[in-house]
């Protein structure tokens, strides 16, 4: 099941309002970070090691190119695994 199809209708709205393209979602279920917060969500985004994956099989290039999107998270149900909202990282997250 790909992300478009788990993403809430908030979670759809909030990826269109932000500009978060498709493919970032996929980079994100093959290669994103998680972290639990807690309160039955867990938190996706890119850490140092996933960039540093994405470059073994992207290469360096694409990557850069895509820098800007790389600050995307996102907010998983752990009960059914539902994507609950999405955005751009301003702060650090903290585990």
């Amino acid at each position: 099941m790909s992300a478009q199809d788990r993403a809430t209708s908030h979670a759809a709205r909030r990826m269109q309002q932000r500009g978060i393209p498709p493919i970032i979602n996929e980079w994100l279920d093959r290669f994103g970070q998680e972290n639990h917060d807690g309160r039955g969500a867990v938190i996706v985004w890119f850490s140092k090691q996933s960039r540093r994956a994405m470059e073994r099989e992207f290469g360096r290039e694409p990557v850069r190119r895509m820098a800007d999107k790389l600050r995307a998270y996102r907010v998983e149900d752990t009960a059914d695994g539902s994507i609950i909202t999405c955005g751009y990282r301003t702060k650090h997250i903290r585990r």
